[in-house]
């Protein structure tokens, strides 16, 4: 057997996967909360904010990961690594905050020691049509994109997060945004 006569094998992506391939999303990783406080702060005044936690509870788990989107820049905060979002809180009031499913956020942030107040893509749909819909079902209509979920229920207490983990955060708050 010659290598011209071995048949090449295709590797077919997973949709979470091609997502990523397809719509790569820039961001900065931060991790020193000085440098949080800066980049939040030279954000523009309405700022998509979603988390990433540890589990559904926000009196058993933490957030992992804030992320933040002007629709300019994507930033991810890796709270683990730069301490508690009770130090950035006054930052985020600064800003017009939106999200999806802000009930959820908010009860995390305000466990944590956060109170802001946040617009919620989720309740403006539900009260415009009567019907509760995911983030990945909004992108889908509105937006003409499939979203994948698969590292939503990934393992966000690990000490190095993937760079799909990282993606999936990324591109969840550009699709809030947008």
């Amino acid at each position: 057997t010659t290598i011209s006569d071995i048949e090449p094998v295709y590797y077919e992506p997973t949709i979470a996967e091609q997502e990523i391939i397809n719509n790569k999303v820039e961001y900065q990783y931060i991790i020193d909360i000085e440098t949080a406080k800066n980049e939040i702060e030279g954000l523009q005044e309405s700022v998509a904010l979603d988390l990433e936690t540890t589990g559904l509870d926000p009196i058993s788990y933490q957030i992992r990961l804030l992320s933040l989107h002007d629709g300019n820049k994507t930033l991810i905060i890796d709270l683990f690594k730069t301490g508690s979002v009770h130090t950035l809180e006054q930052s985020l009031k600064q800003k017009k905050l939106v999200g999806h499913n802000s009930i959820f956020d908010m009860q995390f942030l305000k466990q944590a020691g956060v109170e802001v107040l946040m617009d919620c893509t989720m309740i403006g749909h539900h009260v415009l049509t009567g019907e509760q819909k995911s983030l990945k079902d909004l992108a889908k209509t509105y937006l003409e994109v499939e979203m994948s979920k698969e590292e939503q229920i990934s393992d966000w207490g690990k000490d190095v997060l993937s760079d799909a983990q990282l993606q999936y955060a990324a591109l969840d708050v550009v699709r809030t945004f947008e």
